[in-house]
């Protein structure tokens, strides 16, 4: 099944990276982003929400519906066949004078639907080896409403936040439903009354 989302890609290493564009209003997702509790790390890096399942509340079904139809595209047209589904997502909060550190995810496909997106000066970015095995950047400029789907080996990150206004991005993981199964049995196992 297709997505009626437009989507534009970019090659980076031989891997595929695409964008959606999100056509509808996101303010009460943004407001209800705004109230989650959040998680304070070392001095300078991006804060993440306590909140591991933030596209199964309510309040982000419109956004976790438009995210699921992009990764089945994605799946579909990019990785020409299989099935993911969301596993985990969370909301990072960038305050002026906080980064995000370069990472990689243990997932199949992660994305970054951005709601508020400061400047020019925070885009997502990607480290990359050329053919000589030296290591730049490769920098793909966000806006609010867009949605960035890649694999998980792709090591990212995000230059210092130097404006006032927050950043809010939904970053989430994604997985084959058959090891959702595997990981709900685990789960299922150790939460039995004894």
């Amino acid at each position: 099944m297709g997505t009626k989302n437009k989507r534009q890609d970019a090659t980076i290493s031989n891997t595929i990276i695409s964008k959606y564009v999100y056509q509808n209003s996101f303010d009460k997702e943004l407001d209800f982003s705004k109230k989650l509790e959040y998680q304070n790390y070392k001095h300078g890096r991006v804060e993440s929400s306590f909140n591991r399942g933030v596209l199964f509340e309510k309040e982000m079904e419109k956004i976790r519906h438009f995210i699921q139809e992009c990764l089945d595209d994605y799946v579909l047209n990019i990785l020409k066949g299989g099935e993911l589904i969301i596993s985990q997502s969370w909301v990072g909060r960038q305050e002026k004078g906080q980064s995000v550190e370069p990472h990689t995810h243990i997932s199949e496909i992660n994305g970054c639907f951005y709601f508020t997106v400061p400047d020019e000066e925070t885009p997502l970015v990607f480290n990359r080896e050329n053919q000589l095995g030296f290591r730049d950047d490769f920098r793909v400029p966000v806006n609010g409403g867009e949605l960035v789907l890649f694999p998980n080996k792709l090591e990212h990150w995000v230059p210092e936040n130097k404006n006032n206004q927050t950043r809010y991005v939904i970053g989430f993981n994604s997985r084959n439903p058959a090891v959702i199964k595997e990981w709900t049995k685990i789960a299922s196992f150790y939460s039995k009354d004894e």
